[in-house]
């Protein structure tokens, strides 16, 4: 079992200001350099003290064809989705209306016998 590690509110301040710094070419190098386990931990440290301008940024490149047709994958799904709503609603008129036959039509006591199959009383 690990060892649990409790870093100082100084540490962590003087690491993320070293990070704004430049003194760290990468969050990987300054975990490295400071025996960090967690590349998460670092992480939470500059969100903490709201330096999030140094983490790495990603960028999103897509292609119209590629932006067309997650569009049209979206349509889909609301239709899809849609049309999961409307079967539900029928679906449950159905068994509402069915149980509703049920208690009405049946007698409260239904005995299964022999050859007769079933008898009410």
């Amino acid at each position: 079992m690990r060892d649990v590690v409790r870093y100082s509110e100084a540490f962590k301040l003087r690491l993320v200001e070293d990070m704004a710094s430049g003194k760290y070419k990468s969050l990987d190098e300054a975990k490295r350099r400071n025996g960090i386990r967690r590349g998460a931990t670092l992480n939470k440290w500059i969100k903490q003290y709201g330096r999030e301008d140094i983490l790495p940024k990603r960028m999103k490149v897509e292609t119209m064809n590629e932006i067309d047709e997650l569009q049209a994958a979206r349509s889909r799904i609301r239709e899809l989705e849609a049309a999961k709503q409307e079967r539900y609603n029928i679906r449950t008129t159905v068994e509402r209306g069915n149980s509703h036959l049920k208690d009405s039509l049946i007698r409260r006591s239904l005995y299964v016998k022999g050859y007769k199959k079933y008898r009410l009383y």
